[in-house]
């Protein structure tokens, strides 16, 4: 994915890692919608994603006209935690990077 700015902040997602994924559909139907959420080395969350016209990502592009987009943005871990649990990721990964918000039931 490369080099992106993100909230003023130089985010090399090719050196981040990634935590989660969240697919819905597929590449050129209206409503895909494609996110993943990494961590860089200095702790920092970033949500990115990319989606068809009607996803989250779909922008005006003229009078009556949509196109599917892109976009990133920069979570505090809590909203990471949280994201990643409605993502139903894996319990092994939530430990490891979430295990300090986590209680034993």
């Amino acid at each position: 994915m490369g080099k992106l700015i993100v909230d003023g902040k130089l985010v090399n997602l090719d050196k981040a890692t990634k935590i989660a994924v969240n697919t819905y559909s597929k590449p050129g139907d209206v409503f895909y919608c494609h996110k993943e959420l990494y961590v860089t080395d200095k702790g920092n969350y970033v949500l990115v994603g990319e989606g068809g016209p009607k996803s989250i990502f779909g922008r005006a592009i003229g009078t009556n006209e949509v196109a599917g987009g892109s976009g990133a943005s920069l979570v505090n871990k809590e909203e990471a935690a949280k994201i990643a649990e409605d993502w139903q990721t894996d319990a092994d990964i939530m430990v490891k990077f979430f295990g300090d918000l986590l209680e034993e039931a």
